[in-house]
């Protein structure tokens, strides 16, 4: 059976999670360190508390980049390692080791919308359909080559809470084929080009006022 290393951290993340976890052997999640959150309790990431869960083994490094994250990885050797909304840098280093078999779970039809907030940005845009990619991960910020994409369309009543779970699952199913059928797929990879777009972080303060507008935009069409 297949050796997975997982790294994510939200609730997008989790699914995936779960679904490898079904299919393959996850023998290890990193994600980011317990953080105040609810009334400043100190709580795990959703990824973490769903891996503890399902008995796996869960580290919350410094720095993906560290010489000592990069042995533990060269020991358990693993077939891929999945990235899904982690929020870390992968480095040279790792990604020559990998061979090519470090996989993004991307919520966007790439090149377009890269970045950390392509759901929102895809309604914020006004886009007519968006999905998920899987992506070969290399030293740019998702510019590597994409192996499959799945497209769904967006409707009126989408917002980005639909779009989030519905991405979600996508992704999810699609990360499984693209692994069962790994080699025909980096055969026939694609090179992004040099056309596409950015969907950067929205902070949370501006968030539910984007959000209010676009509704009044949408309300009175």
């Amino acid at each position: 059976m297949k050796k997975i290393i997982f790294m994510g951290t939200p609730d997008f993340a989790v699914p995936p999670l779960e679904t490898l976890n079904e299919n393959f052997e996850v023998s290890l999640v990193v994600s980011q360190k317990d953080k105040l959150r609810n009334r400043k309790k100190l709580l795990p990431t959703p990824v973490k508390q769903r891996a503890l869960e399902l008995g796996l083994e869960v580290v919350t490094p410094d720095s993906v980049k560290s010489d000592e994250f990069f042995e533990f990885v060269k020991e358990i050797n693993p077939d891929f390692i999945v990235v899904v909304a982690f929020g870390q840098i992968i480095d040279k280093r790792l990604i020559n080791f990998m061979h090519g078999k470090i996989l993004n779970i991307h919520a966007s039809i790439l090149p377009e919308l890269r970045g950390s907030a392509p759901i929102n940005w895809a309604i914020v845009n006004g886009l007519e359909k968006t999905g998920v990619s899987i992506m070969s991960i290399d030293v740019g910020l998702d510019t590597g080559d994409v192996l499959d994409i799945e497209e769904t369309e967006i409707s009126d009543l989408d917002n980005a809470e639909t779009l989030y779970e519905r991405l979600s699952k996508m992704g999810s199913n699609l990360i499984v084929k693209t692994i069962n059928d790994f080699e025909n797929k980096y055969k026939n990879r694609v090179k992004q080009g040099d056309k596409f777009s950015y969907a950067p972080m929205i902070k949370r303060k501006w968030e539910n006022l984007i959000l209010m507008i676009l509704q009044e935009i949408f309300s009175t069409k």
